[in-house]
């Protein structure tokens, strides 16, 4: 995401012209006039700034950029596990001779928002007019760290980087559970084999095989956990590269493997419907008015060895067995019992659910979903839901397929 910059001319402790007052830090920076972001009628500094990424700690993560034109602050957000002591530099290693540096802090983020002012910022206490923050101490949080030139016109290289000094910058890897298949992960493979599969129209476990064979380990560990600046790293990335590669994507792949090989498996033997149930499918359908379209199923099922039944197994066995097989539709993730009684109530099918519990004399559930789109006539699109209902107690399978149509 980039923003561009505007900016206001301030003349640091002038006669106060500008402000109220000066901290002892900033007497004894020079008077002459800084360039800042102008916040002028904004309530968040990093609307004000291009933001280039998250800032790590150490040398091994300095982060290298350039000014270019007039005009530029560059934003890094930093995250600070619990209060610490740490210093923020533009070092002089990988910046330019004589390139006029400054640095700001803004922050913690509250509410999505840095505020509209800074909490601190230097000019040129690092080597030669380079700006350094040393020994600052901040609140565990997130941080807008913007570097900037102090007459905005300055042009060159530059390199920002975060020393940790004292307490706990970082979120500690021992609380890291290196047996977890991570959600972003996961998401990221599925959505994988739904595009092989749109793009090559080839079967499930030839999708899953073209994906597995084309990942870059290391492009994909950066893409999870260093690209979005605002979105904070989670909690897994702190492990590092290795435990992804040896951790992490194992574990998402046996996952995935199983619950493609048990739903090629699963038996579905077809199970009547009650009228009751059938009944709360045609009221929905009624209040709908011809926007959509609704199908109940019932099913018993068995599965390899009698092991349970995972959502993206059981969404998987009704997308090969149930659903029009001439739709692609992509396996989600669980949906929440108040998620999916939200939903039922959204389609006036508030019965929808406690029926369901009745024909599987259950109320045991995991609940899984299954996506599609297609465009059946000219002008119309079609959202195609399917909501898989898993009693694992009693082996049943409820499936409810739903289309909306939009013009």
């Amino acid at each position: 995401m980039m923003r561009k910059a505007g900016f206001v001319w301030i003349a640091l402790c002038a006669a106060n012209l500008l402000f109220a007052g000066c901290s002892a830090d900033e007497s004894d920076q020079s008077t002459k006039e800084l360039a800042e972001p102008n916040l002028d009628g904004k309530t968040d500094a990093a609307d004000q700034v291009s933001l280039k990424g998250r800032l790590f700690y150490g040398d091994d993560e300095a982060l290298e950029n350039s000014f270019t034109k007039d005009l530029e602050f560059h934003g890094y957000t930093l995250d600070v596990a619990q209060t610490s002591t740490l210093t923020l530099e533009v070092t002089q290693k990988g910046s330019s001779r004589g390139l006029d540096t400054t640095l700001f802090v803004y922050g913690p983020e509250k509410s999505g928002s840095f505020g509209d002012a800074f909490l601190m910022r230097d000019d040129d206490d690092g080597f030669g007019k380079l700006s350094r923050l040393k020994e600052i101490k901040l609140e565990a949080g997130r941080y807008l760290v913007v570097v900037g030139t102090a007459d905005a016109a300055g042009r060159g290289n530059y390199r920002v980087m975060a020393s940790c000094l004292e307490g706990q910058c970082e979120a500690p890897v021992e609380d890291v559970d290196l047996n977890e298949c991570p959600a972003e992960l996961e998401d990221l493979l599925r959505e994988c084999v739904d595009e092989t599969i749109f793009e090559f129209d080839t079967s499930l476990s030839d999708a899953w095989q073209i994906c597995l064979e084309n990942m870059d380990i290391v492009d994909t560990f950066e893409g999870l956990c260093f690209e979005d600046a605002f979105t904070q790293a989670p909690a897994w990335c702190a492990a590092g590269e290795d435990a992804f590669a040896e951790n992490f994507l194992p574990n998402c792949v046996d996952k995935i493997d199983e619950e493609l090989t048990v739903s090629s498996d699963v038996e579905l033997t077809r199970k009547e419907v009650s009228s009751e149930l059938d009944e709360e499918v045609f009221v929905g359908m009624d209040t709908c008015d011809g926007f959509c379209e609704m199908e109940v199923f019932a099913f018993t099922f068995a599965t390899p060895d009698g092991q349970p039944l995972t959502t993206g197994a059981g969404a998987n066995a009704a997308i090969a067995k149930v659903l029009n097989d001439e739709i692609l539709y992509s396996v989600g993730g669980e949906m929440s019992v108040d998620d999916m009684c939200t939903e039922m109530e959204f389609r006036s099918m508030v019965n929808f659910l406690a029926l369901s519990n009745e024909l599987a004399q259950s109320d045991n559930l995991i609940i899984g979903t299954a996506t599609a789109f297609d465009t059946p006539f000219a002008g119309v699109d079609a959202f195609h839901t399917a909501f898989v209902l898993i009693y694992n107690d009693t082996n049943t399978m409820i499936v409810l397929d739903a289309v909306d149509f939009s013009e």
